[in-house]
């Protein structure tokens, strides 16, 4: 069977090994980017379950967190212990916390890789068994403040929570983006291997990776009939496949008159919009290669959050900034002003110049993401889980296997779940020509 794939995000490329080892001619259409717009998340590990499958060994470096406020407190947080401006009750309780959030963790990957939950759920007891059941639905603050008195420290969890997203920590659900950032090891570490080895892992399998993206899918008689690439001939398929997000793929290439009304009716309130600059500063050993929040206050990233919620962007943004690779997400931020205050916020941090800067308007015209958005859209409690898995095959002979369907990460889990439904698709169009 041959296979069209749009995207070369680690989704995309999963599906293109596993659909090659699987005996497929497979064809991979890379886009603006290696990556796309996964290539400025550097601290988005591939889960470890996929690593393992690709052969690429230890997909993820732990590397600690630290926070930083402006007015000069710090914390150093790993999953042993923790120190710096905290409480000796913080301290004590920090290790109750490690477990609540890493068995909660637990059941969140299970929703998605297909491991039974309901069993292991009831042997963690009846106290921890509530405890995870009921943290999903509560908004960080109300998480933090029942486990934590130092502000430091709940900002610093916080900010780890809420890069990428337009929500505030007083919102509900909230401490459902903290357990998906815990879950694929990102609030401590960062990725040790990605698209770059996954694409060679491609090549010498027999997967063939063409540079640059696609003009059009071609629909006819309610599925994929070819792909457009430039001027030259339309490229015919029997499956397609794209990373692509949703709102990109069903409404702008496909057209809504081509969807079901069900799925038509989700892309359409499919929540894309984005808040997030990202921006490269210069690397720095200050933090012993940590990942660092930069806040002041729970309260603060509320404050920041406001002016969003009325179609503004914040006069003081919060930032998460991986310190090893220099990459800097400020939140809440777009518009004209986005370069001044971020180099204002530099400044209150020192974290030095700005080489280069991506508000979510750059990010859009760059990588072709729906606004700006650097998970294929908001991965919020209500966007997540059943919903996305309603956007995984909208037309007989198409896939999404992107950020925006579950677990709404580049993970390469997504990719690994779509290959996994080839073996059961019955090829309906002619081969590639």
């Amino acid at each position: 069977m041959n296979i069209a794939i749009v995207g070369s995000d680690p989704n995309a490329l999963v599906c293109a090994i596993e659909a090659r080892k699987a005996g497929h001619e497979v064809t991979v259409f890379e886009g603006e980017k290696l990556g796309g717009v996964s290539s400025v998340l550097p601290s988005c590990p591939l889960a470890p379950e996929v690593a393992t499958l690709m052969d690429l060994g230890v997909s993820l470096e732990i590397v600690g967190r630290a926070g930083l406020s402006g007015n000069g407190e710090s914390v150093s947080l790993s999953l042993r212990d923790l120190s710096g401006d905290v409480t000796e009750r913080d301290k004590a309780r920090w290790r109750d916390f490690v477990m609540t959030m890493n068995k909660a963790s637990e059941i969140w990957r299970g929703l998605f890789d297909g491991t039974p939950v309901v069993e292991r759920w009831r042997e963690f007891g009846r106290r921890q068994s509530m405890e995870v059941l009921r943290l999903p639905w509560q908004s960080l603050s109300e998480l933090l403040n029942e486990w934590f008195e130092s502000e430091i420290l709940k900002s610093t969890l916080a900010v780890a929570a809420l890069r990428g997203t337009r929500q505030g920590p007083f919102a509900p659900g909230t401490a459902f983006l903290l357990i998906q950032r815990w879950a694929r090891g990102e609030v401590f570490g960062r990725s040790r291997t990605g698209a770059m080895a996954l694409k060679k892992k491609a090549e010498e399998l027999g997967v063939t990776v063409r540079a640059g993206g696609i003009s059009e899918l071609v629909v006819s008689g309610g599925q994929i009939e070819a792909v457009a690439v430039g001027e030259g001939e339309p490229l015919k398929a029997d499956l397609y496949i794209t990373s692509e997000d949703p709102v990109q793929t069903l409404l702008h290439r496909i057209g809504a008159h081509h969807l079901d009304p069900d799925d038509l009716a989700v892309v359409s309130s499919w929540d894309c919009r984005s808040t997030t600059t990202v921006a490269k500063v210069a690397p720095s050993d200050r933090w012993s290669g940590a990942v660092v929040s930069l806040a002041d206050s729970v309260n603060s990233l509320e404050k920041a959050y406001d002016s969003t919620k009325y179609g503004g962007y914040s006069q003081e943004p919060f930032a998460e900034l991986d310190s090893r690779s220099g990459w800097l997400y400020v939140q809440h931020l777009d518009g004209e002003e986005a370069s001044q205050k971020v180099d204002a916020l530099c400044r209150k941090f020192e974290l030095g110049e700005v080489k280069r800067l991506f508000t979510p308007t750059d990010l859009k015209e760059k990588f072709g993401v729906t606004g700006g958005h650097l998970f294929g859209g908001e991965k919020t409690l209500w966007q997540s889980y059943s919903l996305r898995e309603r956007l995984v095959n909208p037309l007989p002979n198409l896939f999404l296997c992107g950020a925006s369907t579950g677990p709404g990460d580049y993970s390469g889990v997504s990719g690994l779940l779509t290959a996994a439904q080839i073996g059961r698709f019955e090829p309906i169009s002619a081969e590639v020509s």
